[in-house]
């Protein structure tokens, strides 16, 4: 079954702003004084491949001359799923990750953000979020990578295939390339290892990504953990040749 965040192709300028309008107002649990776009874009967040989005949305009080930053929204995968899942084997066979906007605001040291089903904060002093479900009430603290490169987990689509296409051929030629290399310096045996543990990297990926049976992404936000992954595992290669 198809989403809203599939596969959207974008034209002119016009037609691909109002291709994001109808999917923000898609969007579950939202604020409608942020659009998920580059303008309003502020903070990259990965956490184990996991992309997480923070955009601004601060609005000028007339009368006190300031400003305060209480629309704001944070876009990612579901976070009342795949917090408490990495490292689950029935992560894999979920239907794709939904992408959800969740409501959030500046708070002392970060930001905090909830939606019905969890809440949580952003502490930007330690570079980690904590994240608390409303009804089991479990917790989870991740450590997250700033990352300073956009990739847009909702519209955008086209980009994102492009990238995720490059991604994929980068990883085939660097793994390719290494595993050679590995059997020159080490022997065969080293390079079966590498194979072997490959292999179970690909699996990995899928259980933290999402997948479907064939250990491909599904979703445009499966696509960017993809694309995640394998920028992680590229200087995993490294390590065998050393």
């Amino acid at each position: 079954m198809s989403t809203p965040f599939s596969i959207v192709p974008f034209g002119d300028s016009q037609s691909r702003q109002t291709i994001l309008t109808i999917l923000w107002l898609l969007l579950p649990s939202i604020s409608m004084a942020v659009t998920p776009d580059r303008s309003h874009y502020i903070l990259g967040m990965n956490i184990q491949g996991q992309r997480l989005n923070l955009y601004s949305g601060c609005t000028k009080d007339d009368d006190a001359q300031s400003v305060t930053c209480s629309d704001m929204s944070l876009v990612a995968s579901d976070l009342a799923y795949w917090p408490f899942a990495i490292g689950k084997s029935h992560h894999r066979v979920k239907p794709p990750l939904d992408v959800k906007a969740y409501p959030a605001m500046t708070n002392f040291k970060g930001y905090k953000f909830a939606d019905k089903h969890i809440s949580g904060f952003i502490d930007t002093s330690n570079n980690t979020i904590k994240i608390m479900d409303k009804v089991t009430r479990n917790k989870v603290e991740l450590s997250y990578k700033t990352v300073e490169d956009y990739l847009p987990l909702i519209g955008q689509s086209t980009r994102i295939d492009s990238q995720y296409a490059t991604s994929d051929a980068q990883l085939n030629n660097s793994y390719q390339a290494t595993k050679k290399e590995v059997a020159q310096l080490y022997g065969y045996e080293s390079a079966t290892d590498l194979k072997q543990d490959q292999i179970a990297w690909l699996i990995r990926r899928s259980t933290i990504c999402g997948a479907d049976r064939y250990y491909r992404p599904r979703s445009q936000a499966e696509k960017v953990c993809f694309i995640q992954q394998n920028d992680a595992r590229i200087i995993e290669y490294y390590l065998w040749i050393d």
